[in-house]
């Protein structure tokens, strides 16, 4: 009698803390994964930078255009400014 009732309390423990445990941490790696993702568009950012800035050491101008252009379309999403000045810059290697 008091093992059913002691095996009873024990499973209904179990299946309470078990869904309080399970509402409570999405909020907590919501925040988690609102930081990496900030992290890696940050490292993306810096990677497209600095392609950018080595495509000044290519030699032929319709090359220096073309990277300017696909750095200025995966820039588009973080900063237009930035990116329309890149399009700008392969318009000028171009002409």
């Amino acid at each position: 009698m008091y093992f059913r009732r002691f095996v009873c309390l024990g499973v209904l423990s179990l299946a309470f803390f078990t869904i309080s445990f399970a509402q409570t941490s999405p909020t907590e790696s919501a925040s988690e994964k609102e930081k990496a993702q900030k992290e890696l568009e940050k490292h993306a950012l810096e990677m497209i930078d600095q392609a950018v800035s080595e495509a000044n050491t290519l030699k032929l101008p319709a090359n220096r255009a073309i990277v300017y252009a696909l750095a200025g379309d995966l820039y588009w999403r973080f900063d237009e400014k930035r990116a329309r000045e890149l399009f700008r810059s392969a318009g000028a290697e171009l002409s």
